[in-house]
């Protein structure tokens, strides 16, 4: 058995869409893709993949990484994981384009209640760094002068539309990180 350091994928399944068969489908992929890469291009034997989601599965047994069902929402599950983290794969989010109907308050309860308590994990647990998956919403609107779109952009979103929230959330977890940068040394890494 292992025993840490451990690097952690986050995904959150039933935020993302409303048909469990599809939702699998698409964000398994994406996740085993970084899974499959570590697995195929780190040699040593000092980090061990742990996966983390809402819905029961049994996908990462294929590639012998223990999956924990935990709830990002709820702080209590936390207690589930283990407690020697190197690094975080944050990849979970409520997103507009897989959310069925529209629903302020998944934003709000996902993408920043949630990754706060992402976030207060990693500092309790000593983690040296978390890689997030941003939304690209709050600067999209500069592709129509250059398709080149940098994570050092201004944001420039419309407040009119039903993706507003959804933009601030992921802005407002960006910043939670940046603040967990400042205040506690988490090493932070950001994508779209």
């Amino acid at each position: 058995m292992y025993f840490g350091p451990y690097l952690l994928f986050w995904v959150s399944l039933p935020i993302f869409f409303g048909c469990l068969f599809l939702c699998c489908d698409f964000i398994i992929a994406y996740v085993s893709y970084f899974v499959k890469y570590f697995l195929e291009h780190y040699v040593g034997d000092e980090y061990q993949i742990i996966a983390t989601g809402t819905r029961e599965t049994h996908y990462f047994e294929q590639f012998k990484v223990p999956y924990y069902r935990v709830d990002i929402t709820k702080k209590e599950e936390f207690s589930k994981l283990p407690n020697d983290i190197y690094a975080v794969v944050d990849l979970a989010g409520a997103m507009p384009a897989r959310m069925k109907g529209y629903n302020p308050y998944k934003y709000i309860d996902v993408n920043i209640i949630g990754n706060l308590n992402i976030l207060e994990y990693c500092r309790v647990n000593n983690a040296d760094r978390i890689l997030f998956a941003q939304s690209f919403g709050d600067i999209k609107d500069y592709g129509e002068q250059n398709p080149l779109l940098t994570v050092d952009l201004p944001r420039k979103f419309s407040f009119t539309s039903d993706h507003t929230i959804y933009v601030m959330s992921k802005n407002f977890a960006v910043d939670m990180i940046e603040n967990y940068h400042q205040m506690y040394g988490l090493k932070k890494f950001m994508n779209w």
